[in-house]
């Protein structure tokens, strides 16, 4: 499967790419890195673009040398010097627009991305990758955004990046130079920017990278619904109600995720409100990977049903959050690199405000080092409220997904002040995530 995201500079294309590729699973491929990984090779050969002769015995030489590293991020060589950062310097920056607006470079270039994209499954975020490169893409987006939130990105960007020289970065100046880039690049008469007729465009002058993300896996659902299903090795019981509970969930009560970019790898505690049924199952298809849930021992008393729990991760524990037992099961479990699903108000509500944090959630962070993921999902108590037998037949389902709670272990607290800090912390993060589903 093929995805392209198309755009102006600033429209923050190479962000997205990378959270959807690492989301999805694909691969992801950055052809501005491309020209611009040959621009700068034009610079280190000392080559002016007028000299056509020149370029194309260049073009013959380069090779870009691509790797991986364990975070998915892309690093980029040639002839064995890592480029990576010398590529987003303000000399390349600079010429980059005139030398990807070469015929001979772009048809040389284009090949290379083409080559690229074959039998796997890719995300290729440019200016022509949906309307000139890849024009039977599978998905297509196009990301805007107004010049002057461009430049300030821009601008913001290189401050962090080069905060010793932030007397020559300038915001007129880089504003500027966005809308020359703008004018060179819908002007030019091979492969202008433009927006594809099958598009989605989405305007990100507003909206933060997780809404941008949001937008647009909303957006591209149906075809992308087999790559957001779980994908990692899981046993066949779990896998086939977890399948059974995405197509309910997604069809029935159509179901939709929030946050997908804060969902850490590795062990992590996962923090819910709880007030319906559903919420394991809601909280389950939203991972990729198998979690862990806690059950009171009297459910492992009825046969058939307790078989059926254990393949689903659930581990009897004595009842209480704060009992020794249940603490020292869930520590067992996240030293050993699992994702354990706790409810930290306790039982179910029986309304939507955000209830006192219950003693245990801090303690299990602290002894076990690893982060705390609030989750707040909205729609479950509508659809099964704790007096019905059944659920209703239709409503809608929303999952909130915060950002990874670390607490420093290096503080000046003691650690009872710790402990109540981090329940602090976390009622705060589940009652920022409701406002965002208000």
């Amino acid at each position: 499967m093929i995805i392209t995201i198309d755009g102006p500079a600033g429209t923050g294309k190479s962000t997205i790419a990378k959270l959807l590729s690492k989301i999805l699973e694909f691969d992801v491929f950055d052809t501005g890195a491309m020209y611009r990984a040959f621009t700068w090779y034009l610079l280190e050969k000392k080559i002016e673009i007028h000299h056509s002769e020149q370029i194309e015995r260049a073009l013959n030489d380069f090779f870009l040398d691509i790797h991986k590293d364990e975070q998915g991020d892309n690093h980029y060589f040639v002839e064995s010097q890592e480029i990576t950062q010398a590529i987003r310097s303000k000399e390349v920056t600079e010429v980059v627009s005139q030398v990807s607006a070469l015929e001979v470079v772009r048809k040389n270039l284009v090949k290379l991305q083409r080559a690229f994209g074959k039998k796997r499954n890719a995300v290729f975020e440019g200016r022509d990758m949906g309307s000139v490169v890849f024009p039977h893409a599978d998905l297509k987006f196009f990301l805007t955004a107004t010049p002057e939130v461009r430049a300030l990105r821009r601008y913001r960007e290189l401050l962090a990046k080069f905060p010793d020289h932030k007397d020559s970065i300038q915001y007129q100046k880089i504003f500027d130079e966005i809308q020359l880039r703008d004018h060179r690049d819908s002007t030019r008469k091979l492969s202008p920017l433009l927006c594809p007729s099958d598009a989605y465009l989405i305007d990100t002058t507003e909206m933060s990278i997780e809404e941008v993300l949001d937008a647009m896996i909303d957006k591209g659902r149906k075809k992308l619904r087999s790559f957001l299903f779980p994908r990692t090795k899981m046993r066949g019981t779990y896998r086939n109600v977890l399948r059974f509970f995405s197509f309910l969930f997604c069809w029935r009560y159509h179901f939709y995720l929030h946050g997908r970019m804060n969902i850490p790898r590795g062990a992590s505690i996962l923090a819910a409100n709880h007030s319906s049924y559903f919420d394991p199952p809601a909280v389950a298809i939203s991972f990729s990977e198998e979690i862990h849930f806690l059950g009171k021992k009297a459910l492992f008393k009825i046969p058939i049903f307790s078989s059926i729990i254990k393949h689903l991760n659930t581990h009897p524990v004595s009842g209480k959050a704060g009992d020794a037992q249940t603490i020292k099961e869930i520590i067992k479990l996240l030293r050993s690199g699992k994702k354990v699903l706790v409810f930290p108000e306790g039982g179910r509500g029986i309304s939507e405000k955000i209830r006192e944090m219950l003693p245990g959630v801090g303690f299990l962070s602290y002894m076990t080092k690893v982060p705390i993921v609030p989750i707040y999902i909205q729609g479950t108590r509508q659809i099964w409220p704790t007096h019905k037998m059944f659920p209703r037949c239709s409503g809608s389902l929303h999952c909130y997904i915060g950002k990874p709670i670390v607490f420093a272990h290096d503080t000046h607290l003691d650690k009872k002040e710790t402990l109540k800090a981090i329940d602090e912390e976390l009622q705060t993060a589940l009652r920022t995530l409701q406002g965002l589903a208000k």
